[in-house]
């Protein structure tokens, strides 16, 4: 983004910029390599946002897992208190992750993990699932949309003209919403000059949007009812925002599937998003499972199976959301046409 040095300090300590938005990551935030950790003795290189240069470290040798009881969010629809994980790395000072509740009861057929016991055997050897969020359990673009429905009225406070610049935040989003800079050149489309105090605002109403409700793609509550009865144990692994990639679960009302949220930005910042196998790593490691008895279920060859393989964890390819068209990478074990249909597959006989 031109102005990102700039916008990348309203976001707080702690936040990151989601790649929508088009802000680079500062320089001490990207570390020279990202080589996978496995079980064969590899390491995980990355320099986290508070150690851009202490030891590089592996979750899958370093991490503990600490849980305990906390109370439940007031936006998420669920039981009055929950199983909290979370992740931290043992040296000091090294990041932490706060992951997504585990519910402890049940709110109609949307059964906490705890409430659905095994009662069938899966014929593979699978586990565990790690699943991408973002146009894999839903379609990215309806949350976008109102993002930039939200930027826009926050323009209009500026006295940049909504519905233009609505539509000029859309049009760029739709070329390619992870390449960046979308909110500056929807700023120059509308021949509005990006000012320090307005970009601050626009990222920051970006941040802000909460949307009550996001629905699913079709079948996936069913397929993660079917994986939990199952005895498949689940997790999200996903980039962006912390508080805004977990409110995403909460919207979709899926959080009582998940036995954690893994969101990267949270292990060192925007340099181990995917493909580094570092939030493959932390997840494992939250469930307390092996990357072998694992599958990562994602839409974007480039980084959740690359990621999936730089951790020595089974990938299957789900084609939906805007990279359905891109084409698959080596090793993939499976392309499926949805999260559904993968499902399906991994439940085979």
């Amino acid at each position: 983004m031109a102005n990102g040095g700039m916008a990348a300090g309203t976001a707080g300590h702690n936040a990151a910029v989601d790649d929508n938005l088009g802000q680079g990551a500062p320089a001490d935030h990207r570390p020279s390599e990202n080589t996978a950790a496995n079980r064969s003795g590899k390491t995980v290189t990355h320099r986290s946002a508070s150690q851009s240069t202490a030891a590089d470290h592996a979750p899958s040798q370093h991490a503990a897992v600490d849980r305990s009881l906390s109370e439940t969010a007031a936006a998420d629809r669920s039981p009055s208190q929950s199983t909290v994980t979370e992740v931290r790395a043992a040296t000091a000072g090294g990041p932490s992750i706060s992951v997504q509740p585990r519910r402890t009861r049940a709110t109609g057929y949307l059964a906490v993990a705890g409430d659905l016991a095994p009662r069938d055997r899966r014929a593979s050897d699978v586990e565990a699932i790690l699943c991408d969020l973002d146009d894999t359990l839903y379609p990215q673009a309806a949350w976008l949309d109102g993002a930039w429905s939200a930027v826009a009225a926050a323009g209009a406070r500026w006295g940049v003209e909504e519905r233009a610049f609505l539509a000029a935040l859309r049009a760029d989003a739709a070329v390619g919403s992870a390449r960046g800079g979308i909110i500056d050149r929807a700023l120059v489309d509308v021949g509005v000059g990006g000012g320090a105090e307005l970009v601050a605002e626009l990222l920051a109403a970006f941040r802000a949007y909460r949307p009550v409700r996001l629905e699913p793609y079709p079948g996936v509550r069913e397929a993660l009812v079917r994986l939990r009865v199952a005895g498949v144990r689940l997790a999200v692994v996903t980039d962006g925002d912390v508080e805004v990639q977990a409110w995403k679960v909460r919207a979709l009302g899926l959080s009582a599937f998940f036995e954690c949220v893994v969101v990267s930005d949270a292990l060192g910042g925007r340099g181990v998003r995917k493909p580094s196998a570092v939030p493959f790593l932390a997840a494992v490691e939250g469930l307390g499972v092996r990357p072998e008895r694992c599958v990562v279920v994602g839409d974007r060859p480039e980084k959740d199976v690359m990621g999936a393989l730089g951790a020595d964890i089974r990938a299957v390819r789900v084609k939906t959301g805007e990279y359905r068209q891109v084409a698959d990478v080596a090793g993939t074990w499976h392309t499926a046409a949805d999260f559904p249909a993968a499902v399906d597959w991994l439940l085979r006989e």
